[in-house]
């Protein structure tokens, strides 16, 4: 787990939470096809919720399952988060965020990066 580093989901910046979300369902992706490939399908679930922090763990925890052993699948762990952040996504919102967004008195590299 040295060897890189593990992404995280941040629920509550503003922005367009959906592009966050699928941003880090990528990164995950590729650790799990990566250095993680040889882990068991559990093991890498559980990984996905710890790098999912808490909110992502809340929603894990309500999730309704229909049968037994979905819960420690990739997919359907994807399957339950996903939704979540479609309901929290404002397109109209985050542009006119980013349209009235200024740089003030931070880097260019902190404003650029808020931008995103």
């Amino acid at each position: 787990m040295d060897q890189f580093i593990h992404p995280f989901m941040d629920w509550n910046s503003p922005g367009d939470l959906r592009k966050r979300f699928n941003l880090f369902k990528q990164k995950c992706q590729l650790i799990f096809e990566g250095p993680l490939w040889n882990e068991l399908e559990s093991t890498k679930v559980r990984f996905l919720l710890l790098w999912a922090e808490d909110m992502g763990l809340k929603i894990y925890n309500n999730a309704i399952w229909e049968h037994e052993g979905d819960a420690l699948q990739l997919k359907y762990a994807y399957e339950k988060l996903e939704p979540y952040s479609n309901r929290h996504s404002n397109q109209i919102l985050a542009r006119y965020k980013l349209r009235s967004l200024t740089q003030g008195d931070r880097t260019i590299e902190a404003f650029i990066n808020e931008a995103k």
